[in-house]
């Protein structure tokens, strides 16, 4: 080839490259229908900047994914992102129906609120509208026979749901029809044409029975029918389903019976809320349970634990607590070594904590409240389970002293012992719990772990903890922010002595109670240190001395109880302590100063002197009406002098023992 012949050749590939870039990818009758589609959202946040009638090319456009070689939109992705939501909202018009081949269409969490219309492309194979405010019936999607995954989760579809809406879709494998107002009414004979792997159909009305068609569902990895007015026991048949079970969620139904041992298999299993009595062939039958979350909270559990072979080695998460079980807690648990979060409360178990646990190294939650167990608090709480950033132990028997071991629990968050027998000091070694002094072991807002839905651990659930905790007097649930909670309750038990200052290096505490005891001593002045803390209970004590002025610099505390104690002095004026009711101070005979009403002569509000020579006007504090009160107070200084001259002429009168009788009452 010649100079001049590849030269020419040169410049035509330049230019066929050149005319590749320019030339429109997009199909002009669907960019007109994404433009129209447009105009019905509402957009506050922008997201479809870059959908404009200036930019032509609209496979280009985020979101929008079009075919290689047709250039036909397959692909519609407008879903909000949940951490940073900006939703679209407004309407989905008719232009829809127009992208004839699309095969992908997410509308996830946004806002649209409009009936949503089933003149689609029949190539549709993944349609996403959860999170929505759809509304009106349920649509018919029989027609669209490529169809993989379904969900319609979270909206306000209405009516019945029945076979006939399945008819075509043999190719289904997901179905997430969740928290909608409906009503399936399946026959009981009915085939399904598919073999589902997902199957959420929470918060639906699926009872009383246990739906039968699930008989053919052999393939089901993840089925969730929480809160779906089942009234019934889980059948035998149920067994060759549960072989393939990763996630099974029944719980707030009625479901009852014992619990089959089969279900041992199933790798997050959530029983809660449901009326079982019985999991001993679930705990003891000769398999190698694979459960790794077992929930079983709020049942009719009763009787004693087998203290068997314990078939659930693998567990992580062990909830069950709100039952009517009794008797020691088995050895046997001890022996599920990797357990994480173990949840017994509100039982009636008795007896000491088996010392099998300090077997669970990796224990991070241990709640044991509210059942009727005794003994000292072993020391091997400490020791070995060191990794404990939730220890709860309230309402039991629990008595002897707090053992030193506990300054070895670093990480830990809330430590409740309240509503127990427990005597002796508060150790000062307590500013070990370093979690309460560093905040940089705050690394997350709520406290959660992640679950394993299979062995390879290519899918996890985030189990998140809910927990109810007693706060400034109120049980209150946290969940999201429970992990932001630096919370010591030791109220109501028999501890003495003073509180060591040692305690109040603990900066990052939020929550502190010690009401009920029988400590003593003047509260330390180093209390200031607690800057972040919120809530204050101190009451039914035996403090003395004066509240330190330190108190009154803490800008975040919100509540605070120092009723009943002995002490004396004036209250430390500050907006903050003065902004508290008089209830807060009651029963400290020596204490004086607003809010209190028994201000010595003199005393001033906490907003400087008033000029009551001035003859100012009367003011509202606390919804009551305060008066000009110097001509009071001159009356008081009148009645003062005459009073005094008058009680000593009778004291010249009297006898010795007479004025020694009316010193006594007066002491008192």
């Amino acid at each position: 080839m010649t100079k001049a012949k590849a030269e020419v050749v040169l410049l035509v590939l330049v230019l066929t490259s050149r005319g590749d870039s320019d030339q429109l990818h997009c199909i002009e009758t669907e960019r007109q229908a994404l433009l129209s589609l447009k105009q019905g959202f509402i957009d506050d946040g922008n997201r479809l900047s870059s959908c404009t009638s200036t930019k032509r090319d609209c496979c280009a456009w985020k979101g929008i994914r079009c075919d290689n070689l047709t250039h036909h939109i397959i692909s519609l992705d407008l879903h909000s992102n949940s951490s940073v939501p900006m939703l679209l909202g407004g309407e989905i018009g008719p232009s829809l129906a127009e992208l004839q081949y699309l095969k992908y269409l997410d509308l996830s969490y946004n806002n649209f609120t409009n009936k949503f219309s089933t003149t689609l492309s029949d190539s549709l194979e993944h349609l996403d509208l959860s999170r929505n405010q759809f509304k009106g019936p349920f649509p018919n999607l029989s027609n669209f026979s490529y169809l993989r995954v379904l969900d319609v989760s979270s909206n306000s579809f209405t009516g019945l749901v029945t076979e006939v809406h399945f008819e075509k879709l043999s190719k289904l494998k997901t179905l997430y029809l969740s928290d909608n107002p409906l009503t399936l009414k399946i026959n009981s004979t009915w085939i399904p044409p598919f073999q589902l792997h997902n199957l959420s159909l929470s918060s639906c009305n699926l009872g009383p029975q246990f739906p039968t068609w699930f008989k053919t569902q052999v393939n089901i990895s993840f089925l969730d029918i929480s809160n779906s007015r089942i009234e019934d026991s889980i059948p035998n048949w149920f067994s060759i389903q549960s072989t393939k079970l990763n996630f099974l969620n029944p719980s707030s139904n009625k479901l009852h019976g014992s619990i089959p041992y089969y279900l041992s298999n199933v790798k997050i299993l959530d029983l809660s809320y449901n009326r079982f009595n019985n999991l001993t062939t679930l705990l003891c039958e000769p398999v190698n349970g694979t459960t790794k979350l077992l929930d079983i909270s709020n049942n009719m559990l009763y009787g004693t634990l087998s203290d068997c072979h314990w078939n659930l080695k693998s567990l992580i998460v062990l909830k069950l607590d709100k039952n009517n079980l009794s008797g020691v807690i088995p050895r046997s648990i001890g022996s599920s070594y990797g357990i994480q979060y173990l949840f017994l409360g509100h039982n009636n178990f008795s007896g000491n904590l088996p010392s099998s646990l300090k077997n669970c190294t990796q224990l991070r939650v241990l709640d044991v409240k509210a059942n009727r167990l005794k003994g000292n608090i072993p020391a091997w709480l400490g020791e070995r389970l060191t990794n404990l950033i939730f220890l709860r132990l309230k309402s039991n028997n629990f008595y002897g002293v707090i053992p030193s071991s506990m300054c070895h629990l670093q990480f830990v968050q809330i430590f409740d012992l309240s509503n127990n027998n427990i005597s002796g000091f508060i150790p000062s070694c307590i500013e070990n719990f370093t979690s309460m002094v560093d905040k940089r072991f705050q690394k997350m807002s709520n406290i959660s772990t992640q679950v394993p839905l299979d062995d390879g651990r290519q899918q996890v659930l985030l189990y998140e903890i809910v927990a109810m905790i007693m706060w400034k007097g109120v049980l209150r649930q946290y969940s999201r922010t429970l992990g932001l909670l630096r919370l010591i309750d030791l109220s109501r038990n028999n501890l003495t002595g003073e509180i060591p200052k040692e305690l109040f290096n603990l900066v990052e505490l939020v929550q502190l109670n010690l009401s009920r005891n029988n400590l003593n001593g003047s509260i330390p002045i180093e209390i200031g240190n607690l800057k972040k803390i919120d809530s204050l209970d101190l009451s039914n004590n035996k403090f003395s001395g004066v509240i330190p002025t330190s108190l009154a610099s803490i800008s975040s505390l919100s509540f605070l109880n120092l009723s009943s104690n002995k002490l004396s002095g004036r209250i430390p004026t500050g907006t903050q302590l003065q902004s508290f009711n008089a209830s807060t101070y009651i029963d400290n005979d020596g204490l004086y100063g607003l809010p209190l009403t028994n201000s010595c002569l003199g005393d001033e509000s906490p907003s400087g002197s008033q000029d009551h020579s001035s003859g100012a006007e009367g003011f509202t504090e606390d919804n009551e009406e305060w008066l000009d009160m110097s001509w009071l107070f001159m009356g008081f200084g009148v009645g003062f002098v005459v009073g005094f001259v008058g009680l000593c002429c009778i004291f010249l009168l009297f006898t010795s023992s007479r004025f020694t009788n009316f010193m006594g009452v007066s002491r008192d």
